[in-house]
């Protein structure tokens, strides 16, 4: 996808590569097979803790924000398309929102990224999704369990959004 493109409705993307809207219907009046984002695109996602936020834990960390991070994955959109097969491409950011860390009263060692004063939804999601996005929402296990988290991602108020 290419920056200013409309955003794609990931729910709903067809054999044909279209995105969103009725879901296509074959000439028998069957309803044509949904397929996966990663099936006609390429995800170029960015890995790190957030903006501005420890560049050593990825290059998100390098951006300051959801702008800078537009300008420079803009340049490798088209660098990216001339050897994926003609695949679209969309760009991601590939969030860590729990992060393991030494213990110091935490049951599970970790950290998330709504505990703090920045609201991921606000400052990650929404921008995301307006510039047609994907977003990846990673967590360390620490001493938990990925059921565990995922059950935590889900009532945080990242949902709530």
């Amino acid at each position: 996808m290419e920056l200013g493109e409309k955003p794609h409705d990931y729910g709903h993307f067809w054999r044909d590569g279209r995105s969103g809207g009725n879901r296509p219907v074959s000439a028998a009046g069957h309803p044509a097979p949904a397929v996966g984002l990663l099936e006609n695109t390429t995800l170029f996602a960015v890995y790190g803790r957030g903006f501005a936020i420890a560049p050593i834990l990825g290059h998100l960390g390098t951006y300051s924000d959801i702008r800078a991070m537009a300008t420079d994955t803009a340049m490798w959109v088209p660098k990216i398309k001339r050897v994926n097969g003609g695949k679209g491409v969309v760009i991601a950011i590939d969030l860590i929102y729990g992060m393991a860390i030494p213990y110091k009263g935490a049951a599970n060692c970790l950290e998330y990224l709504d505990q703090s004063d920045s609201d991921p939804a606000d400052k990650y999601m929404k921008p995301a999704t307006k510039r047609g996005w994907a977003v990846i929402l990673e967590t360390q296990l620490g001493r938990s369990d990925p059921v565990a988290e995922v059950k935590r991602m889900m009532a945080s108020r990242l949902r709530k959004k």
